[in-house]
């Protein structure tokens, strides 16, 4: 008889992460709703989602303890039907699991450092051995020692590591922009943008640099002059970047690859009585230093 039922660990992938999305679902509400994900264009809506999930240390650890018992209930289903090598069934019902945290760390689809995935990449086996050995346990009432099922559950936990990890888009970068429209010319010249993930989110800041507006004929022009504006809200979902300036209508999406951010601006036509309400361009960004830490927990 094989050691491996693979009825048994499918069975249990599947209830691992059908019971991971349904326990799941009341955290993502209260994440959409601290994102306030709704005001929102459409295609920020779920990368704000999931940044509040990942940020937000409350919802964070609530979403990782209701994962890990779902890790568990699919172990003990697959040790259950599987009937045989309790622990090795339960720890391979682990897969779809595994293969997603693959996927989401290949194509880089969440904001996690790669500690925080080898973390998760150990600890949904370890819990889902755990389950195989308490469905063993129980059929048999013999089984590890307390000691042993504590030092599973000990190393389940520290595999989780640091959910922030580095980010490429952490840092202060030399920020430049030409967007126009309705007969407008804008730029944002040499301006410093500091991007900072903080404990529970990102922030940051546009300062010094100018900003000048060139109006269509005849209408009044307003001299250049320097930023000083925080963004709020902060988006980075791994290599993408969305930024809004605080109080106005200026949103900058891009990517960043190697010390390089660009991306396309949106903004508000000034005084616009127009039948197109917005102006568009581009922005550039060049990494200068990284951004002072030494505030964060």
């Amino acid at each position: 008889m094989s050691r491996v039922s693979v009825k048994g660990i499918v069975l249990g992938g599947l209830v691992d992460i059908v019971a991971t999305n349904i326990v799941a679902f009341p955290v993502i509400i209260v994440a959409a709703l601290r994102a306030n994900a709704m005001a929102l264009p459409k295609e920020q809506q779920t990368p704000a989602v999931m940044q509040a999930l990942q940020n937000t240390t409350s919802l964070f650890v609530t979403q990782l303890i209701l994962g890990g018992l779902c890790s568990i209930l699919g172990g003990y289903i697959a040790a259950r039907v599987a009937r045989r090598e309790a622990l090795l069934n339960g720890a391979l019902s682990s897969f779809l699991c595994v293969g997603f945290g693959l996927y989401s760390f290949i194509t880089k689809v969440d904001a996690f450092g790669p500690w925080a995935h080898v973390g998760f990449l150990v600890t949904s086996p370890l819990l889902g051995a755990l389950g195989g050995w308490l469905w063993a346990r129980r059929r048999s009432r013999a089984g590890l020692s307390p000691a042993a099922a504590a030092a599973i559950a000990a190393l389940a936990i520290l595999g989780c590591g640091d959910p922030s990890g580095p980010s490429p888009a952490q840092g202060v970068w030399e920020f430049d922009a030409t967007y126009g429209g309705n007969g407008y010319s804008c730029t944002i010249t040499g301006a410093t943008l500091t991007l900072q993930r903080e404990p529970a989110r990102w922030t940051g800041s546009m300062t010094g640099g100018e900003s000048h507006c060139v109006p269509p004929p005849g209408e009044s022009d307003v001299p250049p002059g320097p930023i000083n504006v925080a963004l709020d809200p902060v988006i980075v979902q791994g290599d993408s970047v969305t930024f809004s300036l605080a109080g106005e209508s200026f949103t900058a999406t891009g990517q960043v690859s190697d010390g390089q951010m660009s991306g396309t601006v949106e903004a508000a036509t000034p005084f616009c009585q127009c039948t197109e309400p917005f102006l568009s361009g581009t922005w550039t960004a060049t990494f200068l230093e990284p951004a002072n830490t030494s505030g964060r927990l």
